[in-house]
């Protein structure tokens, strides 16, 4: 019996609920299938919630099973390790397992080889969390094609949100929503409903934010016809995942309609679902959102909901948490950042001068708008997203020296033609 073998049992495997999965046995020996049947299990425990046992089963390597013929099954161990951190919302642990694994994949296969390829989607997430979106571009660049032929489907859903993401921290919604677009065409060739659901969630955020209603109501009825989906036995391990994306793509909508009560009930299900699969990283972003919500109740425990977020995002070095869940998070964002600098001054054995009121005129040009930025904001949304970036302290950055151009994924010319221009080695 062969690899093959194991790998057609597997996918059954992953067709069935954790309790089905128990009774499962592996009946073969050969090094490679009980590796791969132990990243299945993983794989399976991991969309299950459980990214420590996930991890605990991935540490526990056959003896024999360092060899050639198991490379692209202790590749797939690694990336596995790396997604788990990213779920746990731990981008550093992601950057210290998988930045020397991509280093030695591209010596040994190549850049563009399919291993390099499914590191780069998995590390480019984690770059973008500490924001560094520039690098985590050009890991991506003239990658997508092969990503796209080769990749698992959790490496392409990775490569698609956090290009979507960097578009929109460089003030390029239509580059944005172009890339979401071509990931729900890929989604429907393949018939794989995960990409269509974070396709259509991301592409809710978006519009939601740009208060489109008609668009929005129009993307809410396409997500919730993939539920039925997600029922079928196939697609059943994915079916928390898929009510927690929707979950909070709910909470998108009913705050550009501003129906706070009905937000924040579709937040407390997301809250749950978050809470059921361990989701660490998105139980930031629920953090935030809660925030907002209450702000705009005027209630005052809402800097302190926003603090405790920050906390954590600094922990897991996720300096990118407001910028990417609400505008209005980076504005309460300031409001903290003021508060706090204010406190810190008083302090000081210097007299802190009294600070005349702006004028009504600056008050205004303050309020922040519950969009994308257009390009021309760009460069002010730099200094915006620096109030949280300053909690995360950036560790030393080695060099990679790509020579390639993101010819696949952006516009030449926002990719340098080397890395040795842009901030990977530090911030």
């Amino acid at each position: 019996m062969g690899s093959s073998w194991c790998v057609e049992r597997l996918h059954r495997v992953a067709a069935h609920t954790h309790e089905t999965a128990k009774t499962f046995r592996v009946e073969c020996n050969e090094p490679v299938c009980a590796l791969a049947y132990r990243n299945g299990m993983a794989n399976l425990k991991m969309h299950t919630g459980h990214t420590d046992n996930a991890r605990r089963i991935l540490t526990e390597i056959p003896v024999d099973a360092e060899d050639d013929s198991a490379m692209l099954a202790l590749s797939y161990r690694t990336m596995l390790l790396g997604l788990s951190h990213l779920w746990d919302g731990d981008a550093y642990q992601i950057e210290a397992i998988l930045r020397p694994a991509l280093i030695q994949a591209e010596r040994v296969a190549g850049r563009r080889s399919m291993v390099a390829s499914m590191f780069a989607a998995v590390l480019a997430a984690a770059l973008h969390e500490r924001d560094q979106s520039a690098a985590a571009q050009a890991l991506l660049a003239n990658r997508l094609d092969v990503i796209e032929r080769t990749g698992f489907p959790d490496a392409i859903l990775l490569t698609y949100r956090t290009l979507t993401y960097v578009a929109l921290s460089q003030g390029d919604e239509r580059r944005a929503l172009s890339l979401l677009y071509s990931l729900g065409a890929l989604a429907e060739r393949r018939r794989l409903p995960r990409l269509s659901r974070c396709a259509i969630a991301e592409q809710i955020r978006i519009y939601a934010l740009r208060s489109c209603s008609e668009t929005v109501d129009r993307l809410m009825q396409q997500l919730d016809q993939l539920a039925s989906a997600f029922e079928q036995e196939e697609f059943l391990p994915y079916l928390p995942q898929y009510r927690l994306a929707a979950a909070i793509a709910k909470t998108y909508a009913a705050h550009a309609q501003h129906d706070v009560d009905a937000a924040e009930k579709h937040l407390h299900t997301a809250d749950r679902f978050a809470n059921q699969l361990h989701r660490r990283r998105d139980m930031l972003t629920i953090k935030v959102l809660r925030a907002v919500l209450v702000q705009q109740r005027n209630a005052t425990q809402a800097m302190s909901l926003l603090t405790e977020a920050l906390s954590l995002a600094t922990i897991g070095g996720n300096a990118r948490l407001l910028a990417d869940t609400h505008p209005l998070a980076v504005q309460m964002g300031i409001g903290l950042h003021t508060a706090t600098t204010g406190l810190r001054l008083v302090r000081t054995s210097q007299p802190v001068a009294e600070q005349p009121a702006p004028p009504a005129a600056a008050k205004r040009t303050a309020q922040l708008r519950c969009g994308p930025l257009t390009p021309k904001d760009a460069e002010g949304r730099r200094s915006v997203e620096s109030v949280q970036h300053r909690h995360v302290e950036q560790a030393d950055r080695p060099r990679d020296g790509y020579q390639r151009r993101n010819r696949e994924v952006a516009p030449e010319e926002s990719v340098p033609e080397t890395l040795g221009r842009h901030p990977l080695a530090r911030r």
